[in-house]
């Protein structure tokens, strides 16, 4: 059985492939073209400040305003970027009415203009600035902040509803509302089935939900909209219920779709902001990472290759982002004759199947270092639930068949580690308590998701990189 779940959940992998290599499944193309804007806005700003200090150096002399030889634009420039990267000056909320995007500029450049004139007070006697041309900058900066602002949104979104939003709706079983644009699938035709809960089913649904930021179901029983309620939470996209009457279970809200108000069961679980910053952050370590270690890696491949015949890298098929499939890599800790591609047998105390090398690797976690790959392709992070494998179990029961909130850990990309591993709950799954306490962990994280907090779990895994549950 598990194997034929596995071959319907590979059959999903064709569709379930990143969009761009860079921040893999992070971003959508609708999304990747709002970071552009994002980009654009804060560029126009940038040269809007610019503008405002050539023209005040043109009229007074560049020398009134220069800093060690430097001109002070640059620093103004710099603590703006800082400012309208960290206060929303240029998200979304600028991208709405023209004049409050004009006013947030206004605003991030009155305290970025406060943060360098204290610095500049500071600075040693006998600095060669002018408090008229800086005031003359500061001032023409701001006018051409605020009309660049109200310029680039009138040429270039026009369209903001269409823009921001790309939605699909889900038919099941009932007739779509009147005046929606958004594109029908029809579930049933499909073989999508919220009431089946089998690795396949979910699979399917993740590759229909990629690249939109919303998905509407419309369907016309009860029970089913407390099935789709409860399936939806396991993506990372906001969902929304239309029934004609009931209210299912975990609705947080009101949404409208066409002329028939809708029910809010999920809001997605990271701002695109947010997501940007964590594969960011996933980039930069993990290349740094992979840097240092590479003498380790060579060395560990090599002993691997002298302990035992077959290939260096385990490759295993995982549950992914929005569960989606992907291989996991990992250093082959086991004899090639006896891997256990579908994850069906845990490893335990004295397990003949582990290689000299693979018990040492195991042991001090060596052999998870390969997925710093899989993080910088886009297919991990560092930082998240643990990927299972299909045939993973706890007990007699298969990981998926334990709790109908199994779905829900992967509404975030699979980490090296997370908030589970540093509590201890790792290793063999004996009983279905050994799930439950990980998929609590999982969910507390999902939920409470900080940048500081994905740091703080980082420098916790140090104290469990040796652990006694390796075997």
């Amino acid at each position: 059985m598990v194997r034929e779940q596995e071959l319907a959940f590979a059959r999903e992998r064709q569709a379930a492939m990143s969009n761009g290599r860079l921040f893999g499944d992070s971003l959508n193309r609708r999304e990747a073209l709002r970071l552009l804007s994002y980009s654009s806005l804060l560029l126009c700003d940038l040269a809007s400040i610019q503008a405002g200090f050539a023209i005040a150096s043109h009229w007074r002399g560049a020398y009134w305003l220069q800093l060690y030889g430097f001109p002070v634009s640059i620093l103004f420039g710099l603590t703006y970027t800082f400012l309208a990267l960290t206060s929303g000056s240029v998200t979304r909320d600028a991208f709405g009415s023209r004049l409050r995007s004009a006013m947030l500029g206004e605003r991030t450049l009155l305290m970025a203009s406060a943060l360098c004139i204290a610095f500049l007070f500071f600075q040693p006697q006998g600095l060669t600035l002018s408090r008229l041309s800086l005031l003359t900058a500061m001032i023409l900066s701001g006018l051409f902040i605020g009309t660049g602002r109200i310029l680039f949104l009138s040429l270039f979104l026009r369209n903001r509803d269409e823009f921001w939003t790309s939605c699909v709706m889900l038919v099941d079983g009932a007739s779509p509302p009147r005046g929606a644009t958004a594109r029908a699938i029809d579930v049933r035709t499909e073989g999508i089935d919220p009431e089946r809960g089998d690795p396949g089913n979910v699979s399917r649904l993740g590759s229909l939900l990629a690249g939109y930021d919303k998905v509407v179901v419309v369907c016309a029983e009860g029970d089913r909209a407390n099935a789709w309620s409860l399936m939806l939470k396991a993506f990372d996209i906001k969902a929304e219920v239309l029934t004609p009457n009931g209210l299912p279970i975990g609705a947080i809200g009101i949404g409208r779709m066409g002329d028939r108000p809708t029910l809010v069961v999920n809001r997605g679980q990271l701002s695109l902001a947010s997501r940007i910053k964590k594969r960011l952050v996933d980039i930069l370590l993990s290349g740094i990472a992979l840097l240092l270690l590479a003498p380790l890696l060579i060395v560990v491949a090599l002993l691997i290759r002298l302990d035992s015949p077959g290939p260096v890298l385990f490759r295993q098929l995982r549950v992914g982002y929005g569960n989606r499939p992907f291989n996991i890599f990992k250093f082959r800790s086991l004899r090639h004759e006896a891997t256990d591609r579908d994850g069906n047998r845990s490893v335990s105390v004295g397990d003949s199947r582990v290689t000299r090398v693979g018990a040492f690797i195991r042991r001090t976690s060596i052999d998870e270092l390969p997925q710093l790959f899989n993080v910088l392709l886009g297919d991990m992070s560092l930082v998240g639930p643990r990927p299972h494998a299909l045939g993973s179990r706890a007990g007699e029961k298969l990981f998926w068949e334990i709790d109908p909130n199994y779905w829900q850990r992967h509404a975030l990309k699979p980490g090296i580690t997370g908030l589970a591993q540093i509590r201890g709950f790792r290793g063999e799954t004996q009983q279905q308590e050994d799930l439950t306490r990980r998929l609590n962990a999982d969910i507390e994280y999902l939920e409470g998701w900080t940048l500081w907090r994905d740091f703080r779990i980082m420098i916790g895994t140090i104290r469990v990189l040796v652990h006694h549950k390796a075997f």
